[in-house]
């Protein structure tokens, strides 16, 4: 690959926002491994050109997404290799698709590829398919030393476990209640937006929906007690909706909330709270210092701080507070409900982050007991095709680095809590080995602060400031490089929405939005109407939610009888 010319595909398409690059940008990205930049830019325009569309399927194939990668495929069938021809797609990458989906149609010129560059061992491996069995191919030393390269080669060449192994009804029962938790949607609420999603054995389990991923609350009860998991808000358009919690209780009877437990410090799980004055509130130590920093109209009476792996024991349903790594201070609720075990996952994540690490699954599967009911978010449940949040960390410092080296001006929307801190600290080697400077402001620039001294670990210093001072705000965007500032939201009359009135006008601005903002925000609409011209926009989901692949796998682990699906919109079968 010639070095010019990836300098000028960069640069005509971060820097000129020319999206006629991106064939050939996308091609250069997948022949250097970056296989997780090339399906982000393919799935982006995939719509202008066919050969992004063959970029996002065979990054897809790489990075072990068999699945979504089959569906792209069978969407042309055949035509694959008239779609390679017509767009010249890299002789290489040609090869590779053919191994991976098993072509056997020989045109004329997919037989001259293969012979002009027969010693290539993609090449001699692929015209071996014909002449083994599966089975005995998959025992090549080349196919063995072609998958040390590509791993995922083997998920499309080793057999299907039997479909006639034993399995418990148990074990896919889950399955069963993802269908159902579809239709729940389109079932008729009550007037306080409450669901019954669970109604057996004398235990009952209601849950709130919000118009959207937010305002979590699950209200768990039998014949002698009450406990509450969650009571959040919900940002709307014209402010904050609070959950009536109270008038919830009343009509289902309910006269006294034995305890409230609060999963972990962001809004939507804990903004009405001064619903329930009365109850003890249990949530750990940093939950509860993140909610007395963010929210001072939130009022914690008769707080109880735990630690992580401590249990409570509320008239003899016992809670254990188990880390879930979704922010700092955030936990899961393994509950003994009177010898029925449920488990409340509370927004959670896998992977390890800069701040916190992440759920460790070992911890919920050395209990001997028998899950009864898993209730769990889902809020990527609809993304099958979403890559892991390392893969889009990993998208985001290369996205970053590319806009900066041609001289734009970054800010990032970023919620206060945890995710400007995370923000900072994956773009902070960056930043030193390139020599460009970072700014956080806003309420973003006092929580990272306190994230530096309960973590005891560096974030602010050399490249990266935060923002105390009366400076002017121009001067601000000037002498910074990237600035990160709150809300993530946009909310008229936050800090990030002053520094974009500022910024939208500029020639070289890039928008990252690494969370949630709601569609009808008037900077989010301003930021989409100069996309392509003058403001550069990504999306890149940086939340540490489970994704769609670990949603499934950790609910086929713990193996419930029952799986309910809460905080989004089910699984997609």
């Amino acid at each position: 690959m010639d070095v010019s010319d990836k300098w000028l595909a960069e640069k005509s398409f971060f820097c000129d926002n020319d999206i006629m690059v991106l064939p050939k940008l996308t091609e250069i990205y997948f022949e250097e491994k970056k296989y997780s930049l090339t399906y982000y830019l393919a799935d982006l325009y995939q719509n202008d050109f066919l050969s992004l569309l063959f970029y996002k399927m065979l990054s897809l194939s790489v990075l072990g997404k068999k699945k979504a990668a089959f569906k792209i495929y069978e969407s042309h069938g055949d035509d694959w290799l008239n779609i390679c021809k017509q767009y010249n797609i890299y002789w290489k990458h040609v090869i590779l698709f053919a191994l991976y989906f098993k072509q056997k149609r020989y045109s004329d010129w997919f037989q001259n590829l293969l012979n002009r560059h027969y010693d290539s061992e993609l090449v001699q491996l692929f015209e071996l398919i014909e002449e083994y069995s599966q089975e005995k191919f998959v025992q090549l030393p080349l196919f063995n030393k072609i998958c040390e390269e590509y791993p995922s080669l083997k998920k499309f060449y080793m057999p299907l476990k039997s479909k006639n192994s034993p399995i418990t009804f148990e074990k896919v029962l889950w399955r069963v209640w993802g269908k159902y938790n579809h239709k729940l949607r389109d079932m008729p609420l009550d007037k306080n937006k409450m669901q019954c999603l669970y109604n057996k054995d004398g235990l009952k389990i209601f849950s709130y929906k919000p118009h959207q991923v937010a305002a979590s609350m699950h209200i768990i009860f039998d014949h002698d007690a009450t406990i509450i998991f969650d009571c959040g808000a919900e940002l709307v358009e014209d402010g904050i909706k609070h959950i009536p919690a109270r008038q919830i209780l009343e009509d289902l009877n309910i006269n006294k909330v034995d305890a409230v437990f609060i999963s972990h410090g962001h809004l939507d799980h804990y903004g009405s709270l001064n619903e329930l004055p009365r109850s003890p509130c249990f949530m750990t130590e940093e939950t509860a210092s993140i909610i007395k920093m963010t929210s001072t109209n939130i009022f914690l009476r008769n707080l109880q701080v735990k630690n992580f792996y401590d249990t409570v024991n509320v008239g003899g349903i016992k809670i254990k507070f188990i880390p879930n790594g979704h922010i700092r201070g955030s936990v899961l609720f393994d509950i003994d409900w009177r010898g029925k075990r449920i488990i409340y996952t509370g927004d959670y994540c896998l992977a390890d982050q800069h701040t916190c690490l992440g759920l460790d699954i070992n911890s919920l599967l050395t209990i001997p007991k028998r899950t009864d009911i898993f209730l769990t978010e889902s809020t990527y449940g609809k993304k099958p095709q979403m890559l892991s949040l390392k893969q889009y960390e990993s998208i985001f410092v290369d996205i970053c680095e590319a806009v900066i080296k041609f001289g734009k001006k970054i800010i990032i929307p970023s919620f206060a809590v945890g995710r400007a801190a995370e923000v900072a600290l994956l773009l902070k080697e960056s930043a030193r080995r390139n020599g460009f400077i970072i700014l956080i402001d806003g309420l973003a620039a006092q929580m990272t602060e306190y994230y530096q001294n309960s973590m005891e670990k560096n974030i602010i210093g050399g490249n990266i400031s935060v923002y105390t001072g009366d400076i002017d705000l121009r001067y601000r965007i000037d002498n910074y490089n990237v600035i990160i500032a709150s809300s993530g939201m946009l909310q008229e009359g936050s800090t990030s929405f002053f520094y974009l009135q500022e910024m939208l006008d500029m020639d070289k601005v890039c928008v990252l939005k690494v969370g949630f903002i709601r569609e009808y925000e008037d900077m989010l609409i301003s930021i989409l109407n100069r996309r392509d011209k003058n403001v550069t926009f990504f999306d890149i989901p940086l939340s540490a939610h489970a994704d769609y692949d670990t949603l499934i796998s950790i609910t086929e682990k713990i193996s419930p009888e029952t799986a309910i699906y809460i905080h989004g919109q089910g699984i997609e079968a």
